[in-house]
């Protein structure tokens, strides 16, 4: 079943908030605006669809394929500095191998993040666009490429403050 936004979700224009990072809802958009911000949104959920296996298993994350890379790769370099051979090239794969080591780190941790927040962050965004329980801010201009059309979606997570007042 594809996953559908709901045509009951508000959308407004933003509202800068001097001194805060907030984006607030001013004026409802026009009716080619709101079309053009729901199409951007069901664009959205139609890949989030095409990727359901890995953004919303509790498993597999979009990391893990990364993960896999640099720990083969680990590997590999490990064989190579072993079989030594030419000090220059040794030493770059040693500056790999620790640009690699931190690397596989940092994926790991942003795996860890995205099972334990993320994820459900995106589960609770998607409930709240197909039942239209969203508030959707948009900034830019359709008719002007030099100013980005952008559809701002937030879960009360990591907006909560900034659109209650909506």
């Amino acid at each position: 079943m594809a996953l559908q936004v709901s045509d009951k979700i508000r959308v407004c224009w933003d509202v800068k908030v001097r001194g805060n990072n907030c984006l607030k809802c001013g004026n409802e958009t026009n009716e080619t605006t709101r079309k053009e911000a729901l199409k951007l949104i069901n664009t959205f959920l139609n890949r989030v669809e095409k990727h359901k296996d890995i953004l919303l298993s509790d498993e597999r994350s979009p990391f893990d394929v990364y993960i896999n890379d640099l720990s083969k790769f680990i590997e590999y370099l490990r064989i190579k500095i072993s079989e030594g051979g030419n000090e220059k090239i040794s030493e770059a794969r040693s500056a790999m191998l620790r640009i690699t080591e931190i690397m596989l780190k940092l994926s790991r941790k942003a795996r860890k993040r995205w099972l334990k927040s993320y994820k459900i962050e995106l589960e609770e965004l998607i409930v709240k666009l197909t039942r239209g329980e969203i508030t959707v801010p948009v900034t830019g201009d359709l008719n002007n490429k030099g100013r980005s059309f952008i559809v701002h979606m937030y879960t009360n997570h990591n907006n909560n403050k900034c659109m209650q007042d909506c």
